[in-house]
């Protein structure tokens, strides 16, 4: 009689999972964080790279809209010219778009017209997926699937893909090399892989502790931080964005002179300026020369400091 129960309740929690399985996790569309670590070590170069994937406003090509996917590189090591080298150079990477009908996700890449399939989450064994969708891999080759099986992410189970290269793609995910090396097939001395993803400030994976946000290039300033004093609007700006602190603590100093340091994606510093402040005035941001991207920047006196991020587009 035990056994039999035993067997009934096993059977019933594969019943609820493959139940669970079968109904499609979509892709994230907003508020979603891949973080990825990059490593190379052979004979040409050593690089050891930490950087983030996030979506940063929406772009319209042809009939459809398609998130922009940008890429943040921080704690850079190693060559500099390797770890200049694909997927790891911050920036633009290119728009995204899915067709939850057909549990699709495609891709278009920087400076180019047409969309390709990035994920597929309708594949069988024995399928193939492109290799080089995006550009971001450095040898020619295709990648199949070996297994179907599930995974449990939060509180449920979506269907993972095994592939030929041992990685694996999680349905409402990617892959779990990073958001855009699904197609990698890695030689020896190169290895992606992601050490976190989060959706609406959740962590998923690899569990639901670890912390998945954001890598800024920006260090944490040693002096009092305010940022949450800085409101930029609006953000994203294409000519002028008004920045505006809030925060008493800079407005019982005035008037005072302040700097203003904004740095691209990679961490160069593009402006560095000083304004007068005062409880009147707000400070004006123009674009000038910068070109369309996303920016990081820092506010700070003797005493105070804020920092934050913009986009121009």
């Amino acid at each position: 009689m035990k056994k039999l129960l035993l067997l009934w309740i096993f059977s019933a929690l594969c019943f609820f999972c493959k139940a669970q399985t079968n109904i499609y996790h979509p892709f994230p569309d907003s508020m979603a964080v891949w973080n990825v670590h990059y490593s190379r070590g052979d004979w040409n170069c050593l690089a050891d790279d930490y950087f983030s994937y996030s979506y940063f406003g929406d772009t319209v090509l042809g009939i459809y809209t398609y998130k922009k996917v940008y890429v943040i590189t921080v704690n850079s090591s190693g060559d500099i010219w390797c770890a200049a080298m694909g997927p790891f150079s911050g920036g633009y990477k290119g728009a995204i778009r899915q067709d939850t009908a057909t549990h699709k996700v495609f891709f278009v890449r920087p400076g180019q017209s047409y969309e390709a399939v990035l994920y597929d989450f309708n594949l069988n064994v024995g399928d193939t997926i492109p290799y080089d969708t995006t550009g971001n891999c450095m040898y020619p080759g295709y990648v199949t699937i070996v297994s179907i099986d599930s995974i449990l992410i939060g509180n449920q189970y979506r269907k993972s893909y095994t592939t030929n290269f041992w990685f694996t793609i999680i349905e409402g995910i990617g892959s779990s090399q990073g958001l855009l090396e699904a197609g990698c097939n890695c030689n020896d001395g190169y290895s992606w892989w992601l050490t976190c993803f989060s959706q609406n400030g959740q962590t998923l994976f690899p569990d639901t502790i670890t912390s998945c946000d954001i890598i800024d290039m920006i260090k944490e300033p040693t002096i009092s931080d305010l940022s949450s004093a800085i409101i930029l609007s609006p953000n994203p700006f294409h000519t002028t964005t008004t920045m505006r602190i809030s925060n008493p603590d800079f407005k019982n100093l005035v008037p005072v002179t302040i700097g203003i340091k904004i740095y691209d994606a990679m961490g160069t510093l593009m402006r560095s300026e000083k304004t007068e402040f005062n409880n009147v005035n707000d400070i004006k941001i123009n674009r000038g020369g910068l070109s369309d991207g996303l920016y990081f920047f820092q506010v700070s006196n003797n005493e105070l400091s804020a920092s934050g991020k913009f986009i121009i587009d």
